[in-house]
């Protein structure tokens, strides 16, 4: 049922006027923070700026900042006020202030290179922390962003060298990703908004029923928290780029040589990187929530998926730490189970070992029982104390973030690992001991009456004989071609290359190849399943292995759907290796 017109206007009033509530409330906490950072940047100009010139804009931008504040306060104070009048003040005084920073950009043509790029460093992550000021009001965010943003770019991209250009492009990469988040922290307080405002409807609906007013209680409270957990999650992990630049600023001032200059793009880039993760574990819940992803349980060999990736990725991950991986496997097991999402939950917990675990080892380990397969993530970190063991498994919930060594996060990642962990039928055991380490063990059911037995393993290293098999690429990227033509050849394959489908299909008449290799997206609307059709419309006994970076649940099940063999990149050469082997073996 469609609310009426008058419903719908006076809740999208409400829900305007709190999400200008909340920025207010937010400007009127950083009266200091803000004079400290003016007084910082008036400072670092100070040193080839004449000092009338940077005391009349260090006036000029608390002037505006009071400016600000007080009709903030005014219009918020005025019932009377359209939220959306609020919201277009909100953004000229966004764009007052962040243009009043964004000035400071042609203090860069007089100051040497070490004080513009600290200037850059203090305009940068202002822009990053100022989403948790106005981030639920994308456009007036927006505003602000680009206010500093695009003076500092265009200075940096008119010096005309390859770091400038590459400084301003690595600044519009930024403020698109933190534009991202703003808009998705929008959405989730719009959720949490709306859920709220049911509850309370429901709530008002069944006062007679105690009981059940109860439960629509805590589910608004439970709402409620979780809005506040995000906004405070997010708006302290959006400030660690910030201190990445300082550290990096603070590099330069020690040494001033211009060739260590290019360190300021590393650290920009260093912070895309981070938002876009938090970002990523973002749209994981997202999914979740919105129940897309669906557990599509297959046979998998589990023991030869566990030593792949931990020898693909676990290992390297836990030697960069100084932290030795250990894998203790019962070997040649078959599951039922989603491999995709199995490999996410093992990431997840893997990823929290070594990121709590200063000295010592990982170990992932694998044994058998008569009715389940008990899967463990083991270390000898830091631990955690009993009372807070029932809470890790909470959204937006860390242990102890401020300890030593801890990366940034918003808390997702055993919360991920407990709902995909429902999803694909698991039990999730948590045994923990603070200063001697974590062990998180799964559960996962067997069904051994519904799966072939385990093969034979005849191949323990890997080393099928593929001489002479016939091999087509088609990848629109040249550089991925080059790369698996050339493992193949290294295996004795006869290997041709493609581009696009229809070099595919003129190569394939003359090569007759025994396999393609191609990859999902190949550019110009092409797909590799659509690829490999057409190229069975010539070639009708021709088998193929599909390769893709894009493990979205959507396009896992077009894989399925398909019929073909999929490998998520990156694909370890072992198991290319096996599938190539795999699919061409000649059958019984």
């Amino acid at each position: 049922m469609t609310p009426p017109a008058d419903d719908s206007q006076a809740l999208a009033e409400a829900l305007t006027r709190r999400r200008f509530e909340i920025m207010v409330a937010q400007v009127k906490s950083m009266r200091w923070p803000f004079v400290l950072i003016s007084g910082v940047m008036a400072m670092v100009a100070a040193r080839a700026v004449p000092l009338p010139v940077v005391a009349a804009w260090f006036a000029a931008v608390l002037l505006a900042f009071v400016l600000r504040e007080t009709w903030l306060a005014r219009q918020l104070a005025d019932p009377t006020v359209p939220a959306t009048q609020m919201v277009r003040g909100a953004i000229i005084s966004n764009l007052v202030i962040g243009v009043g920073y964004g000035i400071t950009a042609a203090f860069m043509l007089v100051l040497d290179e070490t004080a513009s790029a600290v200037l850059t460093t203090i305009a940068v992550s202002s822009a990053a922390g100022a989403v948790a000021i106005s981030g639920t009001l994308p456009t007036v965010y927006l505003a602000y962003t680009l206010g500093i943003m695009l003076p500092f770019a265009a200075v940096w991209a008119s010096h005309g060298t390859l770091l400038g250009v590459a400084l301003a492009g690595l600044m519009v990469i930024f403020v698109t990703l933190q534009y991202r988040f703003s808009r998705k922290l929008s959405e989730t307080f719009n959720e949490s908004f709306l859920m709220r405002r049911e509850n309370e409807a429901l709530v008002a609906q069944l006062t007679l029923a105690r009981d059940e007013a109860r439960a629509a209680g805590a589910k608004a409270q439970a709402a409620n928290v979780a809005k506040t957990r995000f906004l405070a999650a997010a708006s302290h992990d959006l400030r660690q780029p910030m201190h990445a630049l300082w550290m990096q600023s603070g590099t330069l001032k020690q040494d001033p040589y211009s060739e260590h200059a290019p360190a300021i793009a590393a650290a920009i880039a260093d912070s895309v990187s981070d938002v876009n993760a938090l970002l990523n574990s973002l749209l994981d819940i997202s999914k979740l929530d919105a129940g897309t992803l669906v557990a599509d349980k297959r046979p998998i060999h589990l023991s030869r998926m566990l030593e792949s990736l931990a020898r693909s990725e676990f290992v390297p991950r836990a030697e960069a730490r100084g932290l030795r991986f250990e894998l203790d496997l019962v070997p040649d097991q078959i599951a039922a189970t989603d491999l995709i999402l199995l490999k996410r939950v093992l990431s997840n917990l893997v990823d929290n070992a070594i990121k709590f675990t200063h000295q010592g080892a990982v170990r992932l380990a694998l044994a058998r029982h008569d009715d389940h397969f008990e899967l463990s993530v083991s270390d000898t970190g830091v631990g955690i104390p009993a009372e807070l063991q029932a809470m890790v498994f909470d959204e937006f919930y860390q242990v102890n973030r401020h300890a030593e060594g801890h990366a940034q996060g918003l808390g997702l990642g055993l919360s991920i690992v407990s709902r995909l962990s429902d999803l694909l039928g698991m039990t999730v055991k948590l045994d923990s001991t603070p200063g001697v380490g974590t062990c998180v063990t799964l559960l996962i059911p067997r069904t051994t009456q519904d799966l072939p037995p385990a093969p034979v393993a005849t191949d323990t290293g890997g080393q099928a004989d593929l001489t002479g098999l016939r091999v087509l690429v088609l990848d629109d990227e040249a550089t991925n071609c080059e790369a698996e033509a050339g493992l193949l050849r290294g295996w004795h394959c006869d290997v041709v290359t493609a581009l696009t489908t229809a070099q595919a299909r003129a190569a394939a008449l003359t090569f007759e190849p025994d396999v393609v290799l191609a990859d999902y997206r190949l550019g110009n609307g092409e797909n590799g399943i659509a690829a490999i059709e057409a190229l069975r419309q010539d070639h009708p006994q021709l088998q193929a292995l599909l390769l893709s970076g894009d493990t979205g649940p959507e396009r896992l099940r077009e894989a399925h759907h398909s019929g073909l063999h999929l490998l998520s990149k990156p694909v370890n050469p072992d198991e290319l290796r096996h599938a190539l082997s795999a699919i061409t073996a000649p059958e019984d």
